[in-house]
C-alpha cells in the first residue's frame, strides 16, 4: 500500500507491509562495569547476540540471522579459548547447535516480502541516476544496519553507519570511522548507507535523492530531521516501509510538523517587538513568583481539621497533613486507607505519573460515599492525596471554616513530606 503527501519540493511515499513484526530499542544492553563472574559475562554477551537475532529475524530473513550467529560464534569461540570453566565453553558451543536448527527451519520459511520490495525500489531508483545515486536507509538498531548491508545489491557498494561505541563490548563506529563513511558516501565510493538514528542529527550527512525509513518509528522532530537529508533541488524522495501502525504514526508526525511550521510562520508575521514582549513575559512571571513568596510568608502555624465538603465527616487533622512539591497534599496516616473505598480507574488514567506520583485509584469515604481524592503510589507507598474540590478546612483557633479554592491558598503552614515521614509512614 502506498500513499503520497505533498511536503513541498519533494515526494513523501509510505509503503505499508501486510506482514507484522516486533520492534526493539536502538540501544543494546550494556554494563558499566566488567562482571566479576566470567560465566555471567559470557551469558550476557550470548543473550545480547540472541536479542540481535530476534531483531534481524523480525525485519529481514533467516539467512541474515544465520550470519549474525556465525559471526557471534566465531567471536565467542576465540574468546572461549581462555574459558576457565566448562559452563563457559558449553554456552558458546550451544551457539553452533542453534545455528544448525535455525538454518534447517529457514528452509521451510518464505522470504520476507519487505526485503524484496526494498531491493526492487532501490534498483528502480538506481536506474534513474546510476552513479549519481545517493541512498540513505534508516533502521532502528545496529544489528539490523549491519545485516541489511549484506542483503543489498553489490553495485550499490553499501555500508552501515552507527553511533560511537562507549566501551569495548559495544559494536558502534568510532568517530573517525563515521567521518570516513560520510566522506566515501559524498564522493561516491558508497552509493547507499544503512544508518541508525545517529544519521538524523549531529552529523554532516551529504544530501541524498532517496531516503528510506525501514520499519523505523520516529516522533515528529526526528521525522523532520530525517526528511531534511533529502535533496530539495532534484525532487528527492522519501519512502516508508512499515506496518499500518507505523504508517499512522507518521501521518500524525506530518500533521504536527505542518502545525509547527504554521505556528512559527504566524509568530514571525506578528507586528510585535520581540524584546518588549519577552520583557513583559518576564515581568509577569516575576510578579507570580513574588505573589507566591508573599502568600508563603503570610502563612501561620495553626491547628485545623479537614472535613468532607458535602457531609462534614472528619477526614484528618493538621498533624497528619503534608505537601509534596506544593502540588499534592497528602494524609501521612496509613489508617486513612481503611476508611476509603478504593475504586479502579480506567487503564489510561492508571498510567498517569506526576512528579513521581503514579495514580491508581479514586478514593471515596466509606462513611459517606463522597469523593475525597485519589490513591497514588509514591516511593513504593500507597498514599491518599486529598481533593480540594471534595473537602473543606476548619480553622480550630478561629472556630470557623476557611474560604479557599486551592490548597496553596490556605493561610496555614503545611510541612513538606520528608524522607523521615516516608519511613514513618511505611512503619505504621
Amino acid at each position: 500500500m502506498e500513499t503520497g503527501a505533498d511536503m513541498g519540493m519533494f515526494d513523501v511515499k509510505i509503503e505499508v507491509s501486510t506482514r507484522q513484526y516486533g520492534t526493539h530499542q536502538e540501544k543494546n544492553p550494556t554494563f558499566d562495569h566488567e562482571p566479576l563472574n566470567p560465566e555471567f559475562r559470557t551469558s550476557t554477551k550470548t543473550l545480547k547476540l540472541y536479542t540481535e537475532c530476534l531483531e534481524v529475524n523480525s525485519l529481514l530473513e533467516v539467512d541474515q540471522v544465520c550470519n549474525v550467529i556465525t559471526q557471534g560464534y566465531a567471536d565467542e569461540s576465540a574468546a572461549s579459548q581462555n574459558a576457565k570453566t566448562d559452563e563457559e565453553s558449553e554456552i558458546v558451543n550451544k551457539l553452533k547447535e542453534v545455528f544448525v536448527d535455525i538454518r534447517e527451519i529457514g528452509r521451510k520459511i518464505e522470504k520476507n516480502p519487505d526485503v524484496k520490495a526494498l531491493i526492487e525500489l532501490l534498483d528502480r531508483e538506481y536506474q534513474k541516476c546510476k552513479e549519481d545515486s545517493r541512498f540513505l536507509i534508516f533502521v532502528k538498531t545496529r544489528a539490523t544496519a549491519r545485516a541489511l548491508v549484506d542483503v543489498l545489491p553489490d553495485y550499490l557498494r553499501s555500508t552501515y553507519l552507527t553511533g560511537s561505541h562507549k566501551c569495548i563490548d559495544e559494536d558502534g563506529l568510532p568517530a573517525a570511522e563515521q567521518i570516513a563513511v560520510l566522506d566515501n558516501f559524498r564522493n561516491g565510493d558508497h552509493l547507499c548507507v544503512v544508518a541508525t538514528s545517529v544519521a538524523s542529527e549531529g552529523l554532516d550527512i551529504p544530501l541524498c535523492n532517496l531516503m528510506i525509513r525501514y520499519r523505523f518509528r520516529a516522533n515528529e522532530i526526528s521525522s523532520l530531521q530525517m526528511r531534511g537529508r533529502v535533496r530539495r533541488s532534484q525532487q528527492g524522495k522519501e519512502v516508508h516501509v512499515g506496518t499500518f501502525g507505523e504508517f499512522e504514526t507518521e501521518e500524525k508526525n506530518i500533521k504536527r510538523q505542518y502545525l509547527m511550521t504554521k505556528a512559527i510562520k504566524d509568530v514571525c508575521e506578528l507586528d510585535i517587538d520581540i524584546a518588549n514582549a519577552e520583557k513583559d513575559v518576564y515581568q509577569m512571571e516575576e510578579m507570580e513568583r513574588n505573589s507566591k513568596i508573599m502568600k508563603k510568608n503570610q502563612r501561620r502555624q495553626a491547628l485545623f481539621k479537614v472535613h468532607c465538603k458535602y457531609c462534614g465527616v472528619l477526614i484528618t487533622q493538621s498533624t497528619f497533613m503534608r505537601h509534596i512539591n506544593e502540588k499534592f497534599f497528602v494524609v501521612c496516616d496509613k489508617g486513612i486507607l481503611q476508611r476509603v473505598d478504593q475504586r479502579e480507574l480506567p487503564k489510561k488514567q492508571r498510567k498517569m505519573i506526576f512528579d513521581g506520583f503514579h495514580k491508581r485509584f479514586k478514593a471515596f469515604g466509606l462513611e459517606c460515599g463522597h469523593d475525597w481524592g485519589s490513591i497514588f503510589i509514591y516511593k513504593e507507598c500507597e498514599i491518599l492525596a486529598l481533593s480540594q474540590a471534595g473537602t473543606k478546612v476548619f480553622d480550630i483557633g478561629n472556630d470557623k471554616f476557611t474560604d479557599c479554592r486551592k490548597w496553596n491558598d490556605l493561610p496555614f503552614t503545611i510541612n513538606e513530606m520528608t524522607d523521615e515521614d516516608i519511613e514513618l509512614y511505611k512503619s505504621q
